[in-house]
């Protein structure tokens, strides 16, 4: 019995050396494993701070360019007006009639409303807010729409009109 005791003993010394190795290799992919979390982590802040900044960033052009697409959305309803009529421009339609003449000739030839009709005549803030828009435009977005303008000549001169302008060469600064 006691050789039959001492084998099982010996057994036992065997499972338990094994099972202190799995635990200290499982203790290691643990820290592995943590690490890399970790590391997930730090990755993932990095990007949210990105992700942050970027819609930051699309927020202020938003807010610089919406008043543009605007005008431009008046300036395209005279133009449909101009269109269907017997002129040339918007300038030449509004300046043969007096203003209220022109919003009784738009909304019997365009069926459009009086309200409608006088707001497309009438100098509103439409056009003044999207001219302000087109002219705060910042150096760096300025920089940003020329470097996207395909190479070429026109792409040249504007980089000297860049650097007239701000007295610094265009490639001088990253994005």
């Amino acid at each position: 019995m006691s050789e039959q005791f001492a084998s099982m003993r010996i057994q036992m010394n065997k499972f338990e050396n094994d099972f202190k190795a799995e635990n200290q290799i499982l203790k290691a992919e643990i820290q592995e494993f943590r690490a890399e979390i970790k590391e997930l982590k730090d990755d993932n802040e990095q990007l949210k701070n990105h992700i942050q900044q970027a819609l930051k960033e699309i927020r202020r052009v938003t807010v610089l360019i919406s008043p543009i697409h605007i005008r431009v959305l008046l300036d395209r309803s005279r133009g449909k007006i101009v269109e269907q009529s017997r002129y040339d421009s918007w300038e030449d339609l509004r300046d043969s009639l007096e203003i209220n003449e022109l919003k009784k000739y738009i909304t019997s030839t365009h069926c459009i409303r009086n309200d409608l009709a006088s707001f497309i005549c009438e100098f509103t803030n439409v056009r003044r807010d999207g001219n302000e828009a087109a002219h705060t435009a910042e150096c760096r977005d300025i920089r940003s729409a020329v470097q996207q303008k395909p190479e070429g000549a026109e792409r040249r001169l504007l980089e000297e009109v860049y650097q007239f302008v701000f007295d610094e060469d265009i490639n001088s600064k990253d994005l």
